[in-house]
């Protein structure tokens, strides 16, 4: 009987230890939980965990299991063995097995990582541009091109070939590197905007604007002549940015002549970040009231669209689509979907510029119920200067969350349903590489292939009067747009 009941309690002992939790891996970039393109470049990362070694086994759902020991705790994947796990196992997870070693020669299981590779890809390249964080000066800027397959980066234009001048605003066609735009702002070449094709000669317009947007299907581009201007204050972020004008038109580049449109010009209102829709059937685009700068906290930004008649190239009375006054917030960069369902735009305190607000925030539309709510992915610091891929199941968008002070490209996927997943940001060779390069990238546009441009002679091309077109319009010999100069608006901003 005493020996039943010795048992008893024995059983009863050992049923109340459980066995002790296994500890999460602490890795950077974070690369948990996410779901990654078929295509996408290795996503090496390192481990915080403090251990004398490290295995990590990364197990797909067919294939091979890759595994990966080392005494640092950076772990580079095999690029070769990386693309073929992805590629048999797109639409499926991914699960990542960390272990560490102890002191004492011990190895410690970490929990789980579980990842999902999507079946649609990627578009294989991005264009961005990289320059230092901007107070009143700038230097050392160039337009650049990343294969998203790869780590493989090349320059554009790098502004060292331009008499540094500003380089900002590149734009393509429907995500085609077959033709691409971009503006300078130099005062010695009337601040251009270069268009790039090709098997064609570089173009130099003689046409300054602000932001602009290229119509998917055919050569027309809608723009906005602005006049920002950055001033600081002690209030949050120091830096705000004024706009003193803006004014919706088109540029047809068949005829290289521009078309104002008095029924988007609104009497003590004016426009910014015009974006078409994905049949350019539609401009996307903000108004504001035109209020004095020592109001600029009173500033807020209307979401609207207009119908474009091609036969005229003049724009229908605009529909309000969010109202930025009424909600008491500002609106920004609003970019429709490929399959026309939804459009993503940021929404901020007060403003024209999101990215120095850590407000901003990706917003969605539904276009047809007109439902609005804030992105999946959205953070504590600002979340702007978002692309959708040319399938539509993949975001780009520039995120300040690493630390608050640089702008790094997230992509996120997309589903039929316009809900994103966690965001990851872009690879890169060295896990460490986002503690200490510092400088932003600024305007992410994800592109179906590389950009052909030799930047050396692009940069002779954009400083050749050869190369010079000039822009007519159709208003009667004379631009009635509320353009400025930007050498007014830009004093002392130059990005």
């Amino acid at each position: 009987m005493r020996i039943l009941c010795l048992l008893i309690l024995l059983s009863l002992s050992f049923s109340s230890v459980r066995p002790a939790a296994a500890e999460q891996a602490d890795i950077f970039p974070d690369y948990s939980g996410v779901t990654l393109p078929p295509n996408i470049a290795p996503m090496d990362f390192y481990i915080k965990n403090p251990a004398k070694a490290y295995q990590v086994k990364i197990r797909p759902a067919q294939g091979e299991v890759l595994e990966i020991s080392s005494s640092k705790p950076e772990i580079i994947i095999p690029e070769k063995e990386w693309k073929q796990l992805l590629a048999q196992n797109a639409g499926q997870e991914l699960y990542l097995d960390i272990a560490l070693k102890d002191e004492k020669g011990g190895w410690q299981d970490c929990e789980t990582i579980t990842n999902r590779v999507a079946k649609e890809p990627l578009d294989s390249w991005m264009a961005y541009r990289l320059l230092r964080s901007i107070f009143n000066t700038y230097h050392d800027m160039g337009i650049y091109q990343r294969n998203l397959e790869t780590f493989e980066e090349k320059e554009i234009l790098h502004n060292s070939r331009i008499e540094d001048a500003c380089l900002n605003c590149h734009q393509f066609q429907a995500n085609s590197p077959e033709q691409m735009t971009f503006h300078v702002r130099l005062p010695k070449i009337q601040h251009p905007i270069v268009r790039v094709r090709e098997n064609a000669p570089v173009e130099v317009l003689r046409k300054t604007f602000t932001y602009y947007s290229w119509n998917p299907r055919t050569n027309v581009i809608a723009y906005t002549a602005n006049a920002p201007s950055i001033f600081f204050h002690t209030w949050g972020e120091g830096r705000e940015v004024y706009d003193k004008a803006g004014k919706v038109g088109i540029l047809n580049l068949e005829t290289y002549k521009t078309t104002s449109q008095p029924a988007l010009a609104t009497e003590h209102y004016y426009e910014s970040w015009p974006s078409w829709d994905n049949k350019g059937e539609y401009l996307y685009f903000c108004r504001a009231p035109d209020l004095p700068q020592p109001k600029f906290n009173e500033i807020r930004f209307d979401l609207l669209r207009a119908r474009w008649d091609p036969a005229t190239s003049h724009f229908s009375e605009p529909e309000m689509l969010f109202s930025g006054w009424t909600n008491r917030v500002s609106t920004a960069q609003p970019r429709v979907s490929p399959d026309g369902k939804f459009v993503a735009y940021t929404v901020f305190e007060r403003g024209n510029f999101p990215v120095y607000q850590p407000s901003a925030d990706i917003y969605l539309m539904d276009l047809e119920t007109r439902e609005v709510r804030p992105m999946e992915h959205n953070s504590d610091k600002a979340d702007t200067w978002h692309c959708w891929s040319s399938n539509g199941r993949w975001m780009v968008f520039s995120s300040k969350r690493i630390d608050g002070v640089l702008a790094r490209p997230h992509f996120v996927y997309m589903d039929a349903g316009g809900h994103a997943s966690k965001p990851f940001v872009l690879p890169q060779k060295d896990p460490h590489f986002y503690e200490y390069f510092i400088k932003t990238y600024n305007i992410p546009e994800l592109i179906t292939g590389a950009v052909k441009a030799d930047p050396k002679e692009l940069g002779q091309a954009v400083m050749s009067r050869d190369r010079v077109v000039k822009v007519g319009t159709t208003d009667g010999g004379k631009n009635v747009e509320k353009e400025q100069p930007p050498e007014e608006g830009y004093s002392s901003f130059k990005e």
